[in-house]
């Protein structure tokens, strides 16, 4: 059986063809057009431009601060991409889009020999408008999240069926393994929390091996993963390499560092009573002071505004957003979890720690004497807490009803996204900005919402930057409107189609079930660690979370779709219907 590439996948119907490339024009034309919502916050859009910029100009992640190395480097560094070789953002975000929706068709395509439901899947994917609006259309990283999903899940399956069809040689193995490499580097580089697709790796690893054993090519596939192993070590050196270079630390995030890990853990290694939604509580902190020279350091900050600010906002936001119970006056005298780690960097700037190094350091030497305080009995003390948990996890471990009441909850989010109007959106920024964002990105921006009368100089400021706002767009807003309408019923209402799904799993096994498996599998991990974080960081599962879940659960219902109207047709046209079996 021939090994499928684009040239062939292409060549073998010129209406094919012509209508990928024609939807893929469509839609860099749409989504250019598409607008931002800039909301200047220090830790999320800001950040990343700000990064990006660095990069564009060969800076790397510019001068250190309490912000530079608390996330990952993949989303700036795709902005930097748009910046320094001037193509709009938007523009390059669908060439990612189109290219793992492309990728993704190669990987399908045997399934579907009905070109014109092959190329309806195409455009349902690069046409998916939640990937803007679950994310308010903001500077944010889930905005390449799914592509790269889509990659590794796509190479995985093509590995695969590498084994399918005997292809043990051929000039063309090393490009699945490649990708693969390369997409689950900058994946596990965008967010923090990327151990949830470990359940769906854990599945295709083995499959791979069992087929790989059937056919007797564990060489084979050895060789595979031993190429992808080596793009992602290598990228993943250079990442170190730089970092070491620029900062003098080899680190990847400085959450990441294992001082810093273990000095932030042992801030919760004081035995005492504490609020549910409390982390490390004011007689925590005395206690903390008095056993440990270094953490008393940061007496001036825990005291200070900065530390009531943090616990403000946090208190301010689990209110507003779903824990109604939490008002600001009962909020403790603590920091709640969840802003922790970022209120710590900015008190360890505070009191003079200024490099990762020195940040490293302090935390190593915190963490020792705070060990050693608990080794002599000085206090109260519990084990540390792994990997940066909160006490609410880890001292109590996460209540079995509350889990799944979340669990629950997220797959309602999850499985109903809400259809979104352009003209609740506004950007939120300085005019004198507008200029150098359009510049840099060259996006429309959504117009700004001052709260305030505009003096002369600034209403003919705004006036002479209309050009970049488009959230008066009449079109565009009935379009997008319409489309996000069209598509939440769809996922809202589609999952029956499960049910035939898997009677016919059952009848009719074949490979292309595991991909339908796969994206089940990744919304329900998606879903379960939002709910376990909901707990963590005492705050209410919201869509922006689960983006990357609704996106997973649509292609489930959109490939189950096709697959059943290809069986359908296949019916009516041929009776050969067991050409349909990978």
């Amino acid at each position: 059986m021939r090994h499928i590439s684009i040239a062939n996948l292409m060549g073998r119907n010129q209406f094919f063809f012509i209508a990928i490339i024609s939807l893929t024009l469509i839609q860099f034309t749409y989504a250019y057009w598409i607008p931002f919502q800039f909301i200047p916050g220090p830790h999320d859009d800001l950040l990343y431009f700000r990064l990006a910029e660095s990069i564009a100009n060969l800076k790397w992640l510019g001068v250190f601060d309490q912000t530079t190395l608390i996330k990952g480097f993949a989303y700036p560094f795709f902005l930097s991409l748009s910046i320094f070789f001037k193509i709009p953002l938007r523009i390059l975000e669908s060439i990612l889009i189109c290219s793992s929706a492309l990728y993704f068709i190669i990987a399908i395509y045997r399934a579907f020999p009905n070109k014109i439901i092959l190329t309806l899947i195409y455009g349902a994917i690069i046409f998916y408008p939640f990937q803007y609006s679950l994310i308010s259309f903001r500077l944010l990283r889930d905005m390449i999240y799914l592509p790269l999903l889509l990659l590794i899940i796509s190479s995985l399956y093509l590995m695969y069926l590498d084994r399918v069809d005997h292809l043990r040689k051929g000039k063309w193995l090393w490009i699945h393994p490649v990708i693969f490499g390369g997409a689950l580097f900058f994946f596990w580089n965008t967010r923090e929390e990327g151990i949830w697709i470990a359940p769906a790796l854990g599945l295709w690893m083995c499959l791979l091996l069992w087929r790989a054993f059937q056919i007797d090519d564990v060489r084979g596939l050895a060789k595979q993963l031993a190429i992808a192993v080596l793009i992602m070590c290598t990228l993943q050196g250079i990442l170190l390499s730089l970092n070491a270079y620029k900062y003098r630390a080899i680190v990847v995030t400085i959450f990441k560092e294992s001082n810093f890990q273990r000095g932030f853990s042992a801030l919760y290694r004081v035995d005492s009573p504490k609020l549910w939604n409390e982390d490390i509580s004011q007689d925590d902190w005395k206690t903390l002071f008095q056993i440990s020279p270094t953490a008393a350091e940061l007496r001036p900050f825990v005291t200070g505004k900065t530390y009531r600010f943090w616990a403000d906002i946090t208190c301010n936001a689990i209110s507003e957003l779903g824990y109604g119970a939490i008002e600001q006056t009962a909020c403790p005298a603590g920091l709640p979890p969840g802003n922790v780690p970022f209120a710590l960097m900015d008190g360890l700037f505070e009191i003079g720690y200024r490099n990762p190094a020195q940040i490293s350091e302090f935390m190593g030497r915190m963490a020792n004497e705070i060990d050693t305080a608990c080794k002599a009995k000085k206090m109260a003390c519990i084990a540390p807490p792994p990997f940066m948990l909160s006490r609410n996890i880890f001292e109590y471990g996460i209540p079995w009803d509350i889990f799944l009441h979340n669990l629950k909850r997220s797959i309602y989010v999850m499985a109903t996204p809400t259809p979104t109007s352009l003209n609740l959106f506004n950007s939120y920024y300085d005019l004198n900005s507008v200029p150098n964002m359009r510049a840099q990105l060259g996006g429309k921006l959504f117009d700004s919402q001052l709260g305030r009368d505009l003096n002369a100089t600034e209403a003919k400021a705004h006036q002479e930057m209309s050009q970049f706002f488009v959230s008066k767009s009449r079109i565009l807003n009935v379009l997008f409107n319409w489309s996000s309408k069209a598509y939440s019923i769809f996922v809202h209402w589609a999952w029956v189609l499960f049910l035939p799904m898997t009677w016919l799993a059952y009848r009719r096994p074949n490979s292309f079930n595991y991909i339908v498996t796969t994206l089940l599998l990744l919304a329900i991990s998606r879903a379960s660690v939002i709910s376990a974080l909901d707990y963590y960081a005492v705050a209410p599962i919201w869509p922006l979370a689960l983006v990357s879940g609704t996106y997973l659960l649509f292609l489930a219902e959109l490939l189950s779709c096709g697959y059943l109207c290809q069986l359908l047709i296949a019916r009516f046209q041929s009776s050969d219907r067991n050409s349909l079996v990978l």
